[in-house]
């Protein structure tokens, strides 16, 4: 059990510094985010058995992430005209609705697993990837642009779910 519990959270590391660095747009409180929840996890479920780690990693990550003070519900970024792409709008999406879509839409989450990942109900999800969606065409002045997304799990190859912003680059 220990080998296999090892194996998996080995496995999950590149996701999780990918979803860590959505939740805190900063590469080092990434890596300490998932380095605490790692420790957290193995601590209290070396002797589970039947654990659906991937859920588990991921709850853990955002919980810890809360934990850490009150985020900023709108994060300061200025949008100059050569900036008005996507990776600027993504970051400038609440947090709720950028973990929603980036676990729905990127780590291939269904929406009932992502509400346990958030803590919420699979409706709410469903609202916030909408939203999320609805900002993410807009124009600066509010009005829907002409951006039409695609869904980005078919865009979104294994070996790019590692990189953070591989998610967001392949549709700049």
């Amino acid at each position: 059990m220990c080998s296999e519990m090892k194996n998996g959270l080995l496995s999950l590391i590149p996701s999780l510094r990918a979803f860590a660095f959505c939740l805190t747009q900063d590469g080092s409180k990434a890596d300490e985010l998932v380095h605490s929840s790692l420790i957290q996890i193995w601590s209290s479920h070396a002797g589970t058995k039947s654990l659906d780690l991937k859920i588990v990693a991921f709850h853990a990550t955002r919980r810890r992430f809360l934990r850490q003070g009150p985020p900023d519900p709108f994060p300061a970024f200025d949008l100059s005209a050569e900036e008005d792409t996507f990776t600027a709008r993504f970051a400038g999406l609440p947090r709720t609705e950028r973990e929603a879509l980036s676990l729905v839409e990127v780590w291939g989450f269904s929406p009932s697993q992502a509400g346990a990942i958030c803590d919420c109900d699979r409706e709410t999800i469903d609202r916030r990837v909408d939203m999320a969606r609805c900002h993410l065409t807009q124009d600066r002045r509010g009005r829907s642009s002409s951006v039409r997304l695609m869904p980005l799990r078919p865009r979104c190859t294994p070996c790019d779910r590692g990189r953070s912003t591989a998610f967001v680059s392949t549709l700049s």
